[in-house]
């Protein structure tokens, strides 16, 4: 980890896999260093190790997709209205399973200068959004409604009313009390929420999390 962080050509390779088609620079892992903000590369790295765990865990049959930070950018943000021609191929045969047999989808968004989570519960029929910060992003929730009845609608020709589900934003969540760590939390709600367990992390465990998410990045494995 410390070599990983050290100094060396920005340009070296530490990490990539066949699961992302990342590869992870030294420039990109000084990301993790301090209280720099982390880069797509780095989320988007962790989001794939996070869905080949599920998919070890449950071959063919994840309970959790985790979409990456691109999801949301082609859905809404690029064009800045909402798309979902733009996504549709993205759940298509070649991903071999349907994410509507899931029981959560996970997507990563990225607001311009801070990171949230949002989570569609497939099993229980609610969307959630996790913000560090405490905000709230009523709009995404509602591309995310509009996604999954378009989904349904694509995948199964099903009509399900997505604005009908409850939307979530909790507030006992764990916070961020500084303007750098949005991104390590939410990876660590992403992680807690593909384990299905409490949110067992806070402030204080930032700088140990950033250099656990270096080690998984060099290892290709979050166990």
């Amino acid at each position: 980890v410390d070599a990983a962080l050290g100094p060396g050509f920005p340009l070296d390779s530490l990490a990539n896999s066949d699961f992302t088609n990342i590869d992870v620079k030294r420039s990109d892992m000084e990301c993790l260093i301090g209280l720099n903000w982390l880069n797509d590369e780095v989320i988007n790295f962790m989001m794939g190790m996070l869905q080949q765990r599920e998919l070890r865990r449950n071959p063919g049959k994840p309970r959790c997709h985790f979409f990456n930070t691109f999801f949301y950018n082609s859905l809404y943000r690029n064009s800045r209205k909402f798309d979902y021609r733009k996504v549709r191929r993205w759940t298509g045969p070649k991903l071999g399973y349907s994410i509507l047999d899931c029981e959560k989808v996970v997507i990563p968004i990225h607001q311009g200068m801070h990171w949230v989570l949002a989570v569609i519960n497939i099993l229980e029929k609610k969307i959630q959004f996790f913000d560090s910060m405490g905000g709230h992003d009523k709009l995404s929730l509602a591309h995310l409604a509009q996604y999954i009845t378009a989904e349904y609608m694509d995948k199964r020709s099903e009509i399900v009313n997505g604005s009908s589900w409850a939307r979530e934003i909790p507030r006992d969540i764990p916070r961020q009390d500084n303007c750098s760590d949005c991104g390590v939390f939410m990876v660590a709600y992403a992680e807690c929420t593909g384990r299905n367990c409490v949110f067992d992390f806070d402030q204080l465990r930032m700088p140990i999390m950033r250099r656990r998410f270096v080690a998984q990045i060099l290892k290709g494995l979050v166990p």
